[in-house]
Order: C-alpha cells, then structure tokens, then sequence
C-alpha cells in the first residue's frame, strides 16, 4: 500500500504517461486492438501532450479505443496527432466546452461518445461523418 500512494500523487500532477494513470491493454486479433482505460480516475484533462501517449497509438496500422468516462474534464481541449484512435468515449464527465480543432488530429476517429455531459446547442447532436 505505501507503494501505490506516492505512485497516486506522482501521477496526479505533470507530465504523466498516459498508461501509469490508466489502463493499457492490447487484444490480440487479426489486427491488434488497444483499449485504453481512463474512467473513474477524477481526471480534468485527456493527456494532451503527445509524449504521453504510447507510441504504438501513434502508428497508422494501430487501432484504440479510448475510455475517460465517469471523469471532471470540462474544458475539452485538442487531442494530439494519434491516428490510432478509433473510437473515443468521453461519457458522464462535466464537459461544457470543446475546443474547435479538439479532433482534428485524430485522423481515423470513427466513433465518438460526449453523451451525458453539460453540451449545449448543436454539440449534442455531433457526428463524426467518414468521407
């Protein structure tokens, strides 16, 4: 137990990695799938620095899908450029604004969850439409 306590305050401020906060899991299938895991964690941002990021979701061939539901972001701000992110869910947080090229890195997102947060006008009805 006195381990994971200054483990818990070494990660809560600065320039964490992504996968000593969350959860960090691959799948092996046909093409590997990443889950990342970031709910419940008391979270205000989604580690917009892309060195805290693993590398692997940096990878075109790469695919993730990215949880940080149930957290206190309320400022959305811009991801940086992870094109393996697939799928992102941001559920049950305090979200009242997003910044306006918040997913413009994230060049395969294909499915985006912001249900349940403090949206108002036409955020609520926003689609990520693949061309």
């Amino acid at each position: 137990m006195l381990l994971v306590f200054p483990l818990l305050l070494a990660v809560s401020y600065g320039n964490v990695k992504l996968c000593l906060k969350c959860i960090c899991y691959k799948k092996a299938l046909i093409q590997p799938l990443y889950t990342v895991g970031c709910s419940h964690l008391g979270l205000q941002d989604t580690f917009p620095n892309l060195e805290q990021w693993p590398e692997y979701g940096q990878q075109e061939e790469t695919r993730m899908a990215v949880n940080f539901d149930w957290n206190d972001i309320q400022h959305l701000k811009k991801f940086p450029h992870i094109p393996g992110i697939v799928s992102l869910s941001l559920q049950h947080n305090k979200i009242t604004k997003i910044a306006g090229n918040a997913f413009v890195e994230l060049d395969n997102l294909k499915v985006l969850d912001l249900s349940y947060n403090q949206l108002t006008g036409n955020l609520k009805t926003l689609h990520i439409v693949q061309c």
